[in-house]
């Protein structure tokens, strides 16, 4: 058959462009009706965390992959491809999870701006080739702060996940979350003096009891005392006198 250069040149053209589009992580789509929300974990986080969205129904069994796009302040006017075509975990008979390739942070950086107010997130289920949509989910969070955001509407999770900044208590060691009446693991409130008389502190051990008749040298060394020293001489004394007199009866 024959075609013409002209018809030739733009189908070559077109080929191209598609394919471009293709390795660009696909935002040229032909956009199709919304089939569903998203639910966003954790619906309550920060601009570090790991997100994941979770599709209400399965896509269309047209669809042989899937994208998602955020838009919002500072991301581009086409918005910003948060997770590039793929067809993992996909299904076409119930929800599934889309994770996004990186933080929010990151994709912040990239674009050279600060996160503000709503994004709302869109997972397309496309023809991974031609990049047809044939039906979107979508869903939307709103950054409170520029590092903290939530998961707005219908996007919040029906069970919210523990704040990540939220020190479980319950999983320290009991001298760390019961330390004292003050915080103090010896139990002595902050600037109080401590117990009279040298005694010891609530939950201490007492210390060893004192003897009138040992004397300390050094450590790890002890000696008796100079009283004990003193009596010991003494009844060397009467000893070796009782005995010279003993010796004196008998040899006179």
């Amino acid at each position: 058959m024959w075609c013409s250069t002209e018809r030739i040149g733009t189908l070559g053209v077109a080929t191209l462009l598609a394919a471009a589009t293709v390795i660009s992580g696909g935002v040229a789509v032909a956009h199709a009706e919304s089939i569903g929300g998203l639910i966003i974990h954790p619906g309550q986080s920060l601009d570090i965390e790991s997100i994941r969205v979770h599709t209400s129904a399965g896509c269309p069994r047209q669809a042989d992959a899937y994208y998602a796009m955020v838009t919002g302040y500072g991301f581009p006017p086409d918005g910003q491809v948060v997770t590039p075509n793929t067809a993992a975990g996909m299904s076409h008979t119930a929800g599934f999870d889309v994770y996004f390739q990186q933080t929010m942070k990151d994709f912040a950086t990239a674009n050279n701006t600060t996160l503000q107010g709503e994004y709302q997130v869109t997972v397309y289920c496309i023809d991974s080739f031609a990049l047809n949509s044939f039906g979107e989910f979508t869903g939307a969070m709103r950054f409170t702060t520029p590092t903290e955001y939530e998961a707005i509407g219908a996007a919040k999770p029906a069970v919210q996940e523990p704040d990540p900044r939220a020190i479980v208590l319950e999983d320290l060691p009991p001298e760390m979350t019961n330390p004292g009446p003050a915080g103090n693991a010896d139990g002595i409130a902050p600037g109080a003096a401590p117990p009279p008389g040298g005694a010891a502190a609530p939950g201490t051990a007492d210390p060893p009891a004192s003897t009138s008749n040992v004397a300390s040298n050094g450590p790890g060394n002890s000696f008796p005392s100079p009283v004990v020293i003193a009596g010991i001489a003494l009844g060397a004394v009467a000893v070796v006198g009782a005995l010279l007199m003993y010796l004196l009866r008998v040899y006179t």
